[in-house]
């Protein structure tokens, strides 16, 4: 039977199933392509093809996450079909994925505390150095920031440790954390203890992303410290084999809140390098503008020319193309997008020189903004030297095409018949590692494509050496996949971050839908994605589009970010370079794509803006890279930078907790939290204003009668009762912030 194609197959909008030399063009006593099976055509029986195909049903079933259906027919195919190993691969992974969420625990009481303020802070570090241990809670190892207050002589020594994200349940067995106290020289001035989770006057917080350990001074006293003398104190989580994370301070030390760059919460731009603008017309090389699928011209000098629109928008972050050369002119096409490397450690002449990039990498800097580049360690492209030479033979998986959903298939078989790396080879781990490491002198992260198509175990060796080479090092990647626990598993057993593709979908199907669709548009609108998109992608167009759906959808998407590591890392975003543009999904209503852009910004995670998103660009298929429309859409522009301005002037927002605080049909409100701001936040998708009455969070620091402002306009809202009532405009949205 034919297996209906996944999510991750719409990255064929990237990389379009091509044809393979075939044996008559090229005789095999000539070449030998390396990434080609060595049979064409494979001869099976009936009976086979049945076996096979109960394989697939299982292993589809088992994807979609029908546990008992899928084991027992992928187990009776692969039996009967003797595919063991395959079996087993995809049945490991499978494992891992469900076991996600097996090991989810939830504490029924939290014993609740005021946390320290600023005022109270001894010394904070940026988050993402720590040494990893892949097992899902490293976020919660990860220290952010120590503060201590003495209080009044009756009172215990408050001592808190905030780590960069508190993961429900982390204390129940995954943290190891202690405190060190010193205020003189000699070992009986010590007092260390650990902040057990079994211990009475220990708080964890998961709002507040905070450990707080009360000391009573009793103990400190009969030491030989003295009331009011300045201690010296250190945190640190650890394991039984690892030193994690250290911060030491001082209590007669309260340095000021410093500018520690975090990467939760700020916004990343994707400039599609080729699309985004031309600086440099002495580098264009075969440019045919006219034609959607060859190289326009855009180049790193022109990026550098926009740099202060991009940091008008508030941009913290450039995500640029692939750098590599890239294959030309194949079956009349450009890999102009980055993704058909032809030479990994050259630049793409269309964009510049090496030179010119390091540039381009030096003045943002100086504009406050990161460089992030897209990297491919999957597969290379499809003329690629590598793949004809015999001493690169054992560099590729020569399986034919990825067929069925099992995870053997997706990591051992050509993504739309482009050459195979093998990941597992050493020789090939080592190439992709010092390749990278060497580009990664011109950047500061990288976004790593295609990642459900190779092993865990080398993405995780590959962000490793990526850390040992740039401490600061950020890996945010593709699997393009709307199952939460699949996609938090390489979140949590591989790279920093990832793209979260369910909330995306949850957006798009929440906002975009026009509900004056009749079945006749639906079908026509069908009709113009299908050729460019995966069945799985047109048949929900077709579906999706007669009605938005209710803002339910948000709500089961963001009630999955229990199984992150730190949900304040993925990357966020409403469309990209894979997916017919937000503003095609609206029937031309521009207020839905602001209000999308208003919960993206408002939403926990890292926001990665499309370029054109701020503009309301349209495309379907290979028009959804069009060229940049520069001063289209000005009003819609200046919203943008409101909302990026508001995200930025907020810690709240940027990596504030997120508590969820009503859901209704049309109407949708949620808080983001520190313990000195909060920041709620309210949207409402219907056609008519609506008035609602939102209770605050059980841990919100607002106390009762303050007042909290719009952080768009002159209005404020007052709390009564742990509550607060606010009219929410048409297809409108509220930011109402307390500090």
């Amino acid at each position: 039977m034919k297996i209906q194609p996944s999510p991750s197959t719409q990255a064929a909008a990237t990389r379009p199933s091509l044809p393979k030399p075939s044996a008559e063009e090229t005789p095999r006593d000539q070449v030998v392509y390396n990434h080609l099976p060595a049979h064409r055509f494979r001869v099976q029986s009936p009976v086979g093809a049945a076996i096979g195909a109960g394989a697939a049903v299982g292993l589809n079933a088992l994807a979609q996450g029908n546990l008992w259906t899928g084991l027992a027919a992928a187990g009776v195919g692969a039996f009967l079909g003797g595919n063991y190993s395959k079996l087993i691969y995809s049945g490991q992974a499978k494992a891992r994925e469900l076991g996600n969420i097996a090991t989810q625990h939830s504490k029924e009481e939290w014993l609740s505390f005021e946390p320290l303020k600023k005022a109270d802070l001894l010394a904070e570090r940026g988050v993402g150095r720590s040494p990893r241990m892949y097992d899902g809670y490293d976020s919660s190892r990860d220290i952010a920031a120590l503060y201590a207050r003495e209080g009044r002589p009756e009172q215990a020594y408050a001592v808190e440790v905030e780590v960069a994200h508190l993961r429900p349940a982390a204390e129940l067995g995954h943290l190891d954390t202690r405190l060190e106290l010193n205020w003189g020289p000699g070992p009986e001035q010590k007092y260390e203890v650990n902040l057990d989770q079994d211990n009475d006057t220990t708080r964890h917080s998961t709002t507040f992303n905070r450990i707080q350990k009360r000391i009573d001074k009793h103990e400190l006293r009969q030491l030989g410290w003295r009331d009011g003398q300045p201690i010296s104190i250190k945190a640190v989580t650890s394991d039984e084999k690892t030193e994690q994370a250290s911060l030491e301070g001082r209590t007669d030390q309260h340095p000021q809140p410093g500018n520690i760059f975090r990467w939760e919460g700020k916004t990343v731009y994707y400039a599609v390098t080729d699309r985004f603008y031309n600086g440099d017309k002495s580098n264009d090389q075969g440019t045919d503008p006219s034609n959607p699928q060859k190289f326009h011209g855009g180049d790193w000098q022109g990026v550098i020319e926009k740099l202060d629109y991009l940091k008008d928008l508030n941009v913290d972050c450039i995500w640029l193309s692939c750098p590599y050369e890239a294959q030309r002119d194949f079956l009349g096409m450009d890999g102009f997008h980055g993704y058909w490397p032809m030479d990994f450690t050259k630049a793409e002449p269309g964009f510049g020189s090496r030179e010119k990039l390091h540039e381009l990498v030096e003045k943002a800097h100086a504009k406050g903004m990161k460089v992030m580049l897209d990297v491919v360690l999957n597969h290379t492209g499809y003329g690629h030297p590598f793949t004809t030479d015999p001493e690169k033979k054992e560099w590729f998986n020569a399986n034919g095409n990825i067929s069925g959903l099992g995870q053997w298939e997706m990591e051992n078989g050509s993504l739309c018949g482009l050459p195979d790396l093998r990941q597992q080879n050493p020789e090939v781990t080592k190439y992709l590692v010092e390749v990278h490491k060497d580009w990664l002198k011109e950047a500061d992260g990288f976004r790593i494509d295609a990642m459900r198509h190779m092993p865990e175990d080398f993405l995780r060796t590959f962000n490793q050496e990526m850390k040992k080479e740039k401490p600061d090092f950020y890996g945010v990647g593709e699997a393009f996949w709307l199952k939460s626990n699949f996609v938090a598993g390489y979140q949590n057993r591989a790279s920093d971050s990832m793209f979260d593709f369910p909330l995306a979908y949850a957006i798009r199907r929440t906002f975009a839908g026009d509900p004056s669709r009749n079945l006749h548009d639906r079908i026509e609108y069908w009709k113009e994605v299908k050729p460019h998109a995966s069945q799985h992608e047109a048949w929900r167009v077709l579906l999706d589009s007669h009605k938005s759906q209710d803002m339910s959808l948000l709500s089961q998407a963001l009630s999955q970010d229990k199984l992150y590591d730190n949900p304040l890392k993925l990357g966020t975003f409403i469309d990209n370079h894979d997916m017919v543009r937000f503003m095609s999904d609206t029937a031309g209503d521009i207020r839905r794509q602001e209000q999308a852009l208003a919960f993206l910004y408002a939403v926990r995670g890292t926001p990665h803006v499309y370029y054109g998103t701020e503009v309301a660009m349209e495309g379907i298929g290979p028009a959804n890279r069009n060229d940049m429309e520069w001063g289209k859409n000005p009003e819609l522009t200046e919203r943008f930078k409101q909302l990026s301005e508001a995200r930025r002037s907020s810690e709240a927002l940027q990596f504030g907790s997120q508590e969820e605080l009503h859901c209704d049909k049309d109407t949708y409100a949620f808080s983001r939290i520190r313990p000195e701001e909060e920041v709620v936040c309210a949207f409402n998708k219907g056609d008519e204003p609506e008035t609602i009455t939102i209770p605050l969070h059980r841990d919100s620091p607002i106390p009762e009668g303050a007042v909290l402002k719009d952080m768009f306009g002159a209005g404020t809202v007052k709390v009564e009762q742990h509550t607060v009532t606010v009219t929410i405009p048409a297809k409108g949205y509220s930011y109402l912030q307390w500090k």
